[in-house]
């Protein structure tokens, strides 16, 4: 079933497999309620990128709809967590990085994941005008260690479109650097990323949709990272 989402939100669904630490899992059995709307919340509003239960802070770029995670409840098996995060009328830009960083540090508190399948929708409405921000990520992407890079298949998804995959490719190649490798342009892209962990792929989801913004007449676009199990680090 695909992941969906409301005018103006970004959702994110993952399958695989979590590890929890052995503290956590103490936790847990123990009655923790620390669920994931609660670690994304607090750590969002902590860096305020998130208003929570009323703090409104001028730096907030997002709030949270829902969200269900394996460990404590409300993800069906094979899911690890699913999340909805309405996107503040205000933005110029899409907060897909925050989104992520917070996401998986929230996920990272918790225990250890291994992605099958990462799905991300995001609102062409924020997509970025001016990319030269993504610059940033490049840069701090690259300067990664190359054992975390991992084979997988990207594929874009939307209402309508009218884009080559050759030329989406020539377009996200110089913002993507040596962070994505591609294959041959095919009806969805085989690639080699730089890394599976959540901001990686919410960094490189904008670079997507910044490109095919202009090439679809959708309000959404959705992105499916696919791993395959013998390739798991």
């Amino acid at each position: 079933m695909s992941l969906s989402s409301q005018p103006g939100e970004i959702a994110f669904r993952a399958h695989g497999s979590l590890r929890l630490h052995p503290w956590t899992e103490t936790a847990y059995h123990e009655g923790s309620d620390a669920d994931l709307y609660s670690l994304v919340m607090r750590q969002g509003a902590a860096l305020e990128f998130a208003d929570f239960r009323g703090a409104q802070s001028p730096c907030a770029q997002w709030n949270l709809a829902e969200a269900g995670d394996c460990w404590v409840g409300g993800a069906v098996a094979p899911e690890l967590f699913w999340i909805r995060i309405p996107v503040k009328q205000s933005r110029q830009a899409l907060p897909l990085q925050s989104a992520g960083l917070v996401l998986q540090r929230a996920v990272q508190k918790v225990g250890v994941a291994s992605l099958d399948l990462l799905e991300v929708v995001v609102p062409l409405e924020f997509s970025r005008q001016d990319p030269m921000p993504l610059a940033y990520g490049r840069d701090w992407f690259e300067f990664s260690d190359p054992a975390g890079r991992r084979p997988a298949t990207i594929e874009l998804i939307t209402a309508e479109r009218s884009w080559d995959e050759a030329e989406i490719v020539a377009k996200v190649a110089p913002w993507l650097g040596d962070c994505v490798s591609f294959g041959p342009p095919a009806s969805q892209f085989d690639v080699v990323l730089g890394s599976d962990t959540l901001d990686f792929l919410a960094w490189v989801a904008e670079v997507f949709s910044w490109a095919v913004a202009d090439e679809s007449s959708g309000s959404h676009l959705q992105l499916r990272f696919t791993f395959r199990a013998e390739d798991r680090p």
